[in-house]
């Protein structure tokens, strides 16, 4: 993300920064052009001096005219030496007694310089790398001399001229601070001035229009004021008329969104009071029909009874629609705060919609494991009626697969006394999804996901539009993902509140009592519960016992049949009737008691289906063998209750009950990383009788190792068969005990197994053993702290 800088910073760094470089360039120019004009002038020096020496040995007569010119020149306090060599480097005089060989490395560079000298026949200048302060000239002059004769002959011999580098280097080091401090004078004018131009052209035209346009934004009038001499102004000149044309056009979006809202308004007061004045004449056409339904008439005059009943229904829930979104959108619609048991409406909607996939291969799963709240404060009707049209939806849209609830509730925010809760519930169906380019519309009213679902399957599309507007008004809001032929995901949050006044135990009261109330009136009712294991018959028992009801155990499907023979006529009420046992499992079990094989007086008998299984053949296998309701292993109270208060406070009849519905409800729980089984869901089902959940959980420990070295020996040798009935075994216990992680893989499994995948299996027990032993470390804990 680009950060935002202003111009004045992206202008001034970069002109400081070039204004540095020129500086430290023309510096390092200036001192580059001292020290040459340095060097020059001390060579032009030497060079005056050879000269004149060379000069006053032309004309000198004697070498005592030469050496008094020499000493006369050798005064100049800028001159340190003066010496004469021959061709060999040995001094033929000197001003200071100069010994060539006391200096290390003299030799050596006055050869180099001589060298340079003769070759070129010019005098050859350098600063004495021995001593920066000294600056040598070394010329060929055609003179020697013979000291002892005082005489002078024409002889090759070099001429070294020292000088001394000091005075000559502070006048060029003050020249040049001369000059630098001009050079950054003119800089800084030049600098200035660029800026002052840049900060009157570009600067402030530029923040005149930023503050323009941030009045703008603030509703505020304002304007540049440019006059269009320039660029600039022009674009200043520009930006006032926009601005002008902008608010003129507010000013009129303004009017005209406030007469759309009024129209808005009285549209919907329209349609609200539309709606009831249709709904008053619409009820006394269905009460009509009713009516007429309970008259004697003809096949015929039924059908068309059924037919108008239906279309009057339609066109209620239609009316109905029309009426909640005109509420929203006037703003009448009140949302209620009362008490509600969370858990029961869940279970019951879900429970519900079970006419809905009768017909239909769907597997239906509500997960409400993670609320651990039951009594919530907030709008039940309101929750009811999102639920029931996102999930209308997904089995409308959805011929195959599953169809997954999953709610939880969360605190908001972390104080100890907040009572404000957050309810996230994610509907998942495997359905035929939605396009991409139609997920923006799709919370339009009267809008749907494509024109020609309309015709296929029916509807308005005002649901989702009064789902996202309870939502918005519950404080929450909806979402949706999904991708066309790969199923949709909805997804809503809703506020609620916590009930810290109501008790926090199970709500299905209403099922309850009138459950016990037809026990304490008909206390001669006995049920038979067939399971073949001892786990599972505890908690079935103990289920039982906490509901008042007595029970009696059979091993298998026979010996259910040879108690059932034995017992006279009405000793018992119901069956629930395990499916895979051994000897006898309870579908064959069931087809013999419905052919009278335990007697006639036991033929109509409920029977209860009481599986772990979830696969289709298994609820076809229910209804042929002539069971009336099926419960899903692990066994919920709930569901248990709600069956038992069915078929044992009704005159049962077996022509009248209806078929068990094909989809299967299931009350499903993920796996969690951090327990191994949930201890409070076991203790809550079996209303914390702590001594039968240890004596449950040590049966479990002593029985699972048997099991789970049959599930090896199946898997090693490939024994599918016997694997499918192990595993299944394996699934029901683990499910009821609240091993959620093991439950999961035996399910696992137990699919892969109906399907012959055995590599599968194989690959993935590993992970089962694992979970295993973590389980059984646990429970192994968990009894030994409770022994403490």
């Amino acid at each position: 993300m680009a950060v935002f800088r202003s111009l004045r910073s992206r202008l001034l760094q970069p002109l400081l920064l070039l204004s540095a470089i020129a500086a430290i360039s023309g510096v390092s120019g200036v001192y580059w052009l001292t020290s040459q004009a340095l060097q020059e002038d001390l060579r032009q020096r030497g060079l005056l001096l050879s000269n004149t020496l060379i000069i006053s040995a032309e004309t000198s007569s004697s070498l005592a005219d030469f050496r008094r010119t020499e000493l006369a020149i050798a005064s100049d306090p800028s001159i340190d030496s003066i010496i004469l060599l021959n061709l060999d480097y040995q001094p033929i005089f000197s001003n200071d007694n100069f010994e060539i060989n006391e200096h290390e490395g003299e030799q050596e560079y006055i050869k180099m310089l001589s060298q340079k000298a003769q070759n070129s026949r010019q005098s050859i200048g350098a600063i004495d790398p021995h001593d920066r302060n000294i600056y040598k000239v070394v010329s060929v002059i055609n003179i020697s001399a013979l000291p002892q004769q005082n005489i002078l002959k024409p002889k090759a011999s070099l001429l070294i001229i020292s000088l001394h580098t000091e005075q000559a280097r502070e006048e060029a080091i003050i020249g040049a601070a001369w000059l630098t401090a001009l050079f950054i004078g003119i800089g800084l004018i030049a600098f200035t001035s660029i800026f002052y131009l840049m900060k009157q052209l570009v600067l402030q035209p530029s923040q005149k229009i930023v503050k323009v346009m941030k009045a703008q934004s603030l509703k505020q009038s304002e304007s540049t004021g440019f006059i269009p001499n320039h660029e600039l102004g022009l674009i200043g000149q520009t930006f006032d008329q926009l601005v002008q044309t902008l608010n003129a056009r507010e000013n009129s979006l303004n009017q005209a969104l406030i007469k759309a809202q009024d129209a808005s308004i009285a549209k919907s007061q329209f349609l609200a009071s539309m709606s009831h004045e249709i709904r008053t004449p619409m009820n006394g056409v269905i009460g009509m029909l009713h009516l007429l339904d309970k008259e004697p008439l003809t096949e015929k005059q039924q059908h068309y009874i059924q037919v108008a009943k239906s279309s009057a229904d339609s066109l209620l829930s239609l009316i109905n629609d029309i009426l909640d979104v005109s509420k929203i959108e006037a703003g009448k619609l009140d949302i209620e705060i009362i008490n509600f048991d969370i858990h029961t409406l869940f279970t019951d909607l879900v429970s519900s919609m079970a006419h809905r996939i009768k017909e239909s291969d769907l597997k239906l799963i509500l997960n409400i494991e993670n609320i651990k709240e039951h009594n919530i404060k907030g709008d039940p009707g309101r929750l009811r009626q999102i639920i029931t049209n996102l999930l209308g939806n997904a089995i409308k849209f959805t011929q195959h697969g599953e169809i997954v609830i999953n709610a939880s509730i969360a605190a908001i925010g972390n104080k100890p006394d907040n009572k404000d809760l957050l309810l996230n519930c994610v509907i998942t169906d495997t359905g035929i999804g939605i396009t991409a380019e139609k997920l923006d519309t799709l919370f339009d009213s009267f809008t749907q996901a494509d024109s020609s679902t309309t015709r296929e399957y029916g509807g308005t599309g005002l649901g989702l539009t009064i789902v996202k507007q309870l939502c918005n008004l519950m404080g929450g809001d909806v979402k949706v993902t999904s991708e066309a032929h790969q199923g949709s995901q909805f997804s809503f949050t809703i506020k609620l509140q916590r009930n810290n006044d109501a008790p926090s135990t199970l709500t299905h009261n209403n099922d309850v009592e009138n459950l016990n109330k037809h026990l304490e009136s008909n206390k001669e009712h006995r049920i038979l519960l067939v399971e073949d294991n001892e786990i599972n018959q505890l908690v079935a028992l103990g289920i039982l016992e906490n509901l008042g009801i007595n029970a009696d155990i059979a091993k298998d499907g026979q010996e259910a049949i040879d108690i059932l023979r034995q017992t006279p006529n009405g000793y018992y009420s119901l069956v629930i009737m395990d499916c895979q046992m051994p000897i006898m499992d309870g579908f064959t079990a069931s087809r013999n008691i419905r052919t009278g094989a335990a007697g006639d007086e036991y033929r109509n008998i409920p029977i209860i289906a009481l599986t772990a299984n979830a696969m289709q053949g298994d609820r076809e296998k229910c209804i042929q063998a002539g069971m009336n309701n099926y419960l899903a292993k692990p066994i919920d109270e709930r569901l248990l209750v709600k069956c038992l208060a069915k078929w044992l406070t009704t005159d049962f009849n077996l022509t009248e009950v209806e078929e068990p519905f094909k989809g299967q409800i299931t009350i499903a729980s993920k796996p969690t990383d951090n327990a191994a089984w949930d201890q409070v869901a076991l203790m809550e089902r079996l209303e914390n009788q702590e001594q039968l959940v240890t004596k449950i959980l040590h049966s479990f420990l002593e029985d699972m190792p048997e099991l789970i070295s049959q599930l090896k020996h199946h898997i090693n040798n490939k024994q599918v068969s016997d694997l499918k009935q192990v595993v299944h075994s394996v699934k029901g216990i683990t499910g009821n005990i609240g091993a959620l992680e093991l439950y999961s893989l035996s399910q696992t499994i137990e699919e892969m197994a109906q399907k012959n995948l055995m590599n599968e299996i194989i690959d993935i027990w590993p992970k089962f053993e694992t979970a295993y032993q973590r389980l059984n470390k646990q429970l192994t804990q968990d009894l030994e702290k409770n022994k403490r």
